[in-house]
């Protein structure tokens, strides 16, 4: 458990957080997801590592920092039973699935009260994009059953309905709470980026504008697609190379230094060849962002950064990475904000498109109310919204 600050003001009974998690937590879990809000707001905080039960591919995988890890679902039944009933909020970061369905009805068992959070992200792939046949031929069992899962009526699976649902970003996110019936709290907030927005945004800034930040995808390495036994969207020696002869040309041609944001599960340090000479920054995108006179992305959700910085953006693709899902994700971004994606495989153009900010700030004004930031939220920590509604007597049940 982590110590709790004393502070004076009572939290209507609830003064203790169980945080559920289906994967090891670092230090950028830690922070996003609410513990040091939860911490200064005295409520006293344990994190449960839930991974051996819910992705028994990453079971071998230690936490990084404290946490309580729990191994079979009878270790579960006893650590919930001994939480004090009236006093303790559980905050899951289970997915419903297959796999997790054991989890969630013991969960629902105990009767204690819980809540999920939901994000309000661009949905990946417009339909009208998507080819029939690739779509089948690329679908694997556990994906499927996972779909069929998600159809059922979550009562008639033995799964109360959450006590809150934490929906953050704009008016999508509130369309992602629709589906909740009587028994579910909805609370609004804007999302996790917008928190480290806000901790940047009034910060001593380095430089001049005179950098061309890359929003780095690890595409070729992502760890996701080694656990899952899947082909990346491009390989190594289609997608380095090229990026790399694009720097080069967009360098001469602005005279902006390209930096990498490295994407936060990338490894660089085992892969140097990938971008020779450059620097390589990991953990700082936001700042990054914020200093740059430039910023390039595929599609990701630090596009949110650009958004709030009003940076101009170029969304890259090549011909290898158009016709990919990853691609079209990256066309449907781009269209959002009205621009279209430039295909480093064509010559670069006298020309760069999309730098026109006062043609395409009403796109960024649309971007942010509908995927960041609710109207009129306060600027505070996200998080800080669930401890203020249990202050104001939003207790559970």
């Amino acid at each position: 458990m982590l110590r709790k600050k004393t502070v004076p003001t009572a939290l209507h009974g609830v003064d203790t957080l169980v945080i559920l998690t289906e994967y090891p937590w670092g230090q950028r879990d830690y922070e996003r997801f609410g513990v040091p809000v939860f911490l200064a707001n005295g409520l006293s905080t344990e994190v449960w590592d839930l991974t051996s039960l819910a992705r028994s591919d990453m079971a071998a995988c230690p936490s990084s920092l404290p946490a309580r890890r729990i191994a079979s679902l009878a270790e579960l039944r006893r650590a919930l039973s001994s939480l004090p009933a009236g006093r303790v909020l559980l905050l899951s970061f289970i997915a419903a699935s297959v796999q997790t369905w054991p989890i969630l009805r013991t969960l629902s068992r105990t009767r204690l009260p819980y809540l999920v959070i939901k994000s309000a992200f661009m949905s990946s792939i417009p339909p009208q994009l998507t080819n029939l046949w690739r779509r089948i031929v690329s679908l694997r069992p556990q994906p499927i059953l996972d779909h069929l899962f998600s159809l059922f009526n979550p009562r008639l699976l033995g799964i109360a309905p959450p006590r809150f649902a934490f929906v953050a970003g704009g008016s999508q996110a509130r369309k992602l709470a629709a589906h909740y019936g009587p028994d579910t709290e909805i609370l609004c907030a804007h999302t996790l980026d917008y928190d480290i927005y806000l901790q940047c945004r009034d910060l001593p800034r380095n430089g001049t504008g005179s950098t061309a930040v890359f929003l780095d995808g690890y595409l070729p390495y992502h760890p996701d697609c080694q656990r899952l036994g899947v082909a990346p969207y491009v390989t190594a020696e289609q997608y380095y190379p090229l990026l790399n002869r694009f720097f080069e040309a967009l360098e001469r041609r602005s005279g902006l230094r390209v930096v990498i944001a490295a994407h936060p599960r990338s490894h660089y340090e085992e892969h140097e060849e990938c971008f020779p000479g450059r620097e390589i920054v990991k953990g700082r995108t936001a700042e990054l962002v914020r200093d740059a006179g430039l910023v390039m992305l595929h599609a990701s959700t630090a596009v949110n950064f650009a958004v709030l910085f009003n940076k101009p953006m170029l969304f890259l693709t090549s011909d290898a990475l158009a016709p990919t899902p990853w691609g079209r994700y990256t066309q449907s971004v781009a269209a959002e904000l009205d621009q279209t994606p430039l295909n480093m495989d064509a010559p670069l153009p006298d020309v760069l498109p999309s730098l026109d900010m006062h043609a395409i700030r009403p796109a960024y004004a649309r971007y942010r109310d509908r995927y960041v930031k609710t109207k009129g939220t306060a600027d505070k920590p996200s998080w800080q919204f669930l401890v203020d509604h249990l202050r104001s007597g939003g207790t559970a049940p």
